[in-house]
């Protein structure tokens, strides 16, 4: 029996790639022990891929694969870093110690929102709006058998 070629050699690490470790080596021995146990934390946690897959399928219909889930759960990781960070930056500019509170999680993702670093928008449009949009949109492609805006508004 032989082994394939890809498999019997050993993977050759970059130059790149080793500096990039090295460069993580200082700063993860730079960090304070509360910064490290935080960092740790963030190593370990996860969202589970099935998760993501029911998220997005629920949202969109189609059931992703699994690289679309990996990707999606490594974004929202960093998006959930991002507002932690940023929780912790309001709750030290309130001067209050101890566990984050919702009131800074919120604060975080309104400045966030506000610095347009987050990609959710501000303000939903009215269900009855989105309704008439969607109906305008299907006479345009269907013809206008019925006029469904004065069925809805009626």
């Amino acid at each position: 029996m032989s082994e394939e070629p890809s498999q019997s050699r050993p993977k050759e690490s970059s130059g790149n790639e080793s500096e990039g470790k090295a460069k993580l080596q200082v700063l993860v021995s730079a960090l304070s022990e509360e910064q490290l146990d935080r960092y740790e934390a963030f190593r370990r946690s996860k969202f589970p891929q099935s998760m993501m897959k029911r998220m997005v399928h629920g949202m969109t219909g189609v059931t992703p694969s699994q690289n679309c889930s990996i990707a999606l759960s490594g974004i929202a990781k960093v998006l959930v870093g991002q507002i932690v960070e940023e929780a912790l930056e309001v709750q030290e500019n309130l001067k209050e110690t101890g566990p984050i509170h919702p009131k800074h999680i919120r604060d975080a993702v309104r400045q966030l929102r506000n610095k347009g670093l987050l990609g959710i928008g501000h303000h939903r449009k009215n269900k009855i709006e989105t309704t008439l949009n969607s109906f305008s949109v299907e006479q345009r492609f269907y013809g206008p058998q019925t006029d469904m805006r004065k069925a809805i508004t009626a």
